[in-house]
């Protein structure tokens, strides 16, 4: 007891604190790799030990006060990073909202939440050093911080992207100030109609069924991938009208959904938009719209889907996903039942749906991949089964006669440890962005391949009306993917105040950051949107 307890003249037991922080670090490079990380934390915390011990000459009451916050901190972002790849961001401070979406790891991502405000909480005693020679040490550990992040990466610092992430948050409320102030100028959003770039196919009847299924998270990577993963998705690539080099224009989910059907940008996960969407135009064109929900217990969702004002929000009470969600295979059931029951009725239909099951963390309940111990690829495994049942009971169907079915995505997928592990050769230049699939298929249409050179899901609704000849006014972003007619949003991802370009991007690599001599002119342009959409016509 007294080898473990003692090292010197003191025992251990009263800085557990530390030893914690720094047996996470331990384990963080273990499952990482990432020396940069590992060493630059390791630094900071001493920076953290060596300040809160000169602190100790003036209260041990704010040694320790100061301790407990700064200590928090770094654990916090050491275990984001260790279940990410990456430190906290702003985009996973605004989805709080929705961590329930998380609890696939529940029984990891709780303990560990614990133990990290346990562990920052126990007081610590000084160092038997004196207070003179702890201020020299935090000196000392401070420049070499400092030293270290000017000759690696100011990425590697917890510290340093605490600091980026109060200055994120700063400014998109003063973005959300500013634009509370600007007059309405949907105007210069205002378009007659939609750009006819391609003429219906002929096969299809005037005003066509159309059903738009979305899917958590799915990157073309895991759909090209030789292990055939997703084969039923291959297959239907291949028979379809295929995009490719198409990349998302945002992230996350609330972003992903609303800006796809309206062809715009949003600043906050709930901010409605007042212009117009794909399914006001389709109503307005006759048809009766649907958008199946597979989080009916999520109430912020569920609110969030109302503001979309489909004719009819539905769901079902057969709830066997994590967090009462809905599982892939009863959606799609769910979805066939659906379409079957609108074909019987005289308006041509809308329906649309986002299937939860492929969401991050989450493990499948149903089809399993090879041998199941790899919980990414089982749950990506099961939504192309799903998919797949779904698509031969299309097939078997005179339904498939008059109807245009889409599969896309609301995000490329995000990118964590599992994801890493489950693709240890595909790199990506940003987390968050990512080529996705958009397939448009009916029954005998001829496939192709068309190359869209890193357009985005801005362009999904004026796409998929060009392609069905229905065209209204409206105050789209994006431009029809069959059209000559480019944009500088064309190219461009937004998320909370990251602004990317994919305009020389394919496969997921020369993501860049947006050329800064046009930023400003950018965002104002950004800004005034922000405010039209909430203003309205």
């Amino acid at each position: 007891m007294k080898i473990l307890n003692k090292i010197g003249s003191f025992s251990l037991i009263p800085f557990l604190s530390y030893i914690f922080t720094f047996i996470s670090i331990i384990v963080t490079f273990i499952v990482t790799r990432a020396i940069g990380v590992s060493a630059i934390t390791t630094i900071e915390l001493l920076v953290v030990v060596f300040l809160v011990d000169s602190l100790f000459g003036v209260s041990k009451f704010l040694a320790n006060g100061i301790k407990f916050l700064l200590l928090l901190l770094l654990n916090i972002q050491i275990f984001v990073f260790l279940f990410s790849g990456t430190y906290l961001t702003l985009i996973m401070v605004t989805n709080l909202a929705s961590i329930e979406a998380l609890s696939g790891k529940a029984g990891l991502y709780v303990p560990a939440a614990l133990l990290v405000l346990i562990f920052s909480a126990i007081p610590v005693r000084k160092l038997k050093i004196g207070r003179k020679l702890s201020f020299l040490l935090f000196g000392v550990t401070l420049i070499a911080d400092l030293v270290l992040l000017s000759v690696t990466q100011l990425a590697y610092s917890p510290a340093y992207n605490l600091y980026y992430l109060s200055r994120d948050i700063k400014a998109k409320y003063e973005t959300s100030q500013r634009i509370k102030e600007l007059s309405n100028t949907s105007s210069d959003f205002y378009q007659e109609a939609i750009e006819d770039g391609i003429s219906k196919p002929e096969a299809l009847p005037s005003n066509p069924n159309i059903i738009l299924i979305f899917a958590e998270g799915l990157s073309q990577n895991i759909i090209d991938d030789p292990r055939n993963i997703m084969p039923n998705l291959a297959n239907f690539q291949k028979e379809s009208i295929d995009f490719d080099n198409y990349f998302n224009h945002t992230f996350a989910t609330y972003r992903g959904l609303q800006g796809q059907l309206y062809s715009g940008y949003q600043l906050g996960d709930q901010d409605p938009n007042k212009l117009v969407s794909l399914q006001s135009i389709l109503k307005g064109a006759g048809y009766a719209t649907t958008f199946i929900n597979s989080e009916p217990k999520n109430k912020t969702f569920t609110d969030y889907l109302n503001d979309f004002e489909f004719d009819n929000l539905v769901t079902t009470d057969r709830l066997g996903g994590t967090s009462d969600t809905v599982t892939d295979r009863d959606l799609y059931s769910l979805l066939w039942e659906k379409v079957e029951t609108q074909s019987k009725k005289k308006p041509p239909f809308f329906i649309s749906t986002y299937s939860f099951g492929t969401h991050i963390t989450l493990d499948s309940p149903d089809d399993k991949f090879e041998d199941g111990s790899d919980i990414l690829l089982n749950r990506f495994h099961n939504l192309d089964s799903q998919f797949g049942n779904f698509l031969e009971k299309f097939n078997s169907s005179s339904i498939s006669n008059n109807t245009i079915l889409v599969f896309t995505t609301d995000h490329a997928t995000f990118i964590d440890n599992d994801f890493n592990n489950a693709f240890p050769e595909y790199q990506r230049s940003h987390g968050m962005v990512d080529e996705i699939p958009l397939y448009i298929y009916y029954k005998g249409i001829s496939p192709e391949v068309i190359d869209v050179k890193g357009k985005n899901s801005l362009a999904l609704v004026p796409t998929l009306l060009d392609f069905a000849d229905i065209s209204e006014e409206n105050y789209f972003l994006g431009n029809s993917l069959f059209s000559e007619t480019e944009s500088a949003f064309d190219t461009t991802f937004v998320s909370e105040n990251t602004i990317l370009t994919t305009s020389e991007a394919a496969d997921g690599t020369m993501v860049k950051p947006f050329e800064t001599t046009m930023l400003s002119e950018f965002q104002s342009v950004l800004e005034k949107y922000y405010a039209s959409k909430l203003q309205g016509k």
